[in-house]
């Protein structure tokens, strides 16, 4: 659900797109390799596990951005998704409406 609702929300942005998406860990961690996207989001509890996903995807393009979407918004979880090297850590059950926020600052600093 909430894949589809990030679906909508990115279709709406003239200033980004969706070059893949992924049901699990393995998969967002070969797209992402595979499509070079300025930035990946995944969620924690994505099957495979989102924090997996994310240092794989760090020990591979460490420049590449990566959003986690989480409903564990606590600091314990956006400590460790720090210290793997994710970018950004939203709350997506109170701050899911600022990922077109995120979104366009990254399009603005990749425009400069």
């Amino acid at each position: 659900m909430i894949r589809q609702q990030l679906q909508h929300l990115v279709s709406e942005l003239n200033f980004a797109e969706i070059v893949d998406e992924a049901a699990s860990a393995d998969a967002a961690v070969a797209g992402a390799m595979a499509h070079d996207p300025d930035v990946v989001v995944l969620d924690i509890e994505m099957p495979g596990g989102g924090i997996t996903a994310l240092r794989r995807i760090k020990e591979r393009k460490p420049q590449m951005r990566v959003m986690m979407l989480t409903n564990h918004a606590g600091p314990y979880y956006e400590k460790v998704c720090r210290r793997a090297g994710a970018d950004y850590f939203l709350d997506k059950t109170i701050e899911f409406d600022q990922v077109p926020t995120v979104l366009a600052g990254i399009a603005g600093a990749n425009n400069q």
